[in-house]
């Protein structure tokens, strides 16, 4: 059990040159049954949207403002060490781990594409993974008005609130443009992984850190 899970969302922009040729981790793998086969179902209903032919892990291959700025090797060596989970929200995919081996895809989480996702159920896939894998804290780092903090949020409220989990949710503010607003989200995770807190400013970005408290009851 890592004690940080890190859970982020994809990016438009996409590589197929592979970093870790010798590391696989499929979300598959570690979902009851009941929402593995939601997923695997959720995800042949966009198989329309992928064209590549390549395999590549999900960390590999998302290099948009977030992944140009994020410390990949870092994050590998992390998870390779048992220190954090990575786990990335996708427009084409639903929900894959940073090591999960997937397709060039074009999709974006508009309202749309958001609101697919929520009837298929992917927030509560998002909550059986957290409770599955049983993190001490989990980190969510989202734009604020994006269809990924929105499907964060509603996983949230589906998880039976334990009182040795914390949550938070680091959206960035006070600042303007794509590029500042994704490359904060990056260096915020990096910041988080090499001194275990989150920086109040990144850049002209504030960073907004919601902690939301544990509630005791069984959804």
């Amino acid at each position: 059990m890592a004690d940080k899970l890190i859970v982020t969302q994809c990016s438009k922009q996409k590589s197929e040159a592979e970093m870790f040729p010798n590391t696989e981790y499929s979300i598959l793998s570690v979902l009851p049954d009941m929402y593995k086969d939601l997923l695997i179902k959720s995800r042949k209903l966009f198989e329309h949207v992928i064209y590549g032919r390549n395999n590549v892990s999900a960390l590999s291959m998302y290099n948009g403002y977030e992944y140009q700025v994020l410390e990949k090797l870092l994050i590998h060596s992390l998870f390779l060490k048992g220190k954090i989970d990575f786990i990335i929200i996708s427009a084409g995919y639903g929900l894959v781990h940073a090591f999960e081996r997937i397709r060039k895809y074009e999709a974006r989480m508009d309202r749309s594409n958001t609101v697919k996702w929520l009837k298929l159920g992917l927030h509560k896939v998002l909550a059986s993974y957290i409770e599955s894998v049983g993190p001490r804290e989990v980190y969510g780092f989202f734009s604020r008005t994006s269809g990924y903090n929105t499907i964060f949020r509603r996983a949230i409220d589906e998880i039976t609130r334990r009182r040795d989990i914390e949550i938070h949710v680091i959206n960035p503010y006070n600042c303007k443009g794509i590029i500042n607003i994704m490359s904060s989200l990056g260096r915020s995770i990096n910041y988080l992984l090499k001194y275990n807190e989150i920086p109040y400013q990144i850049g002209p970005c504030k960073i907004g850190d919601t902690i939301i408290e544990p509630r005791s009851f069984m959804f």
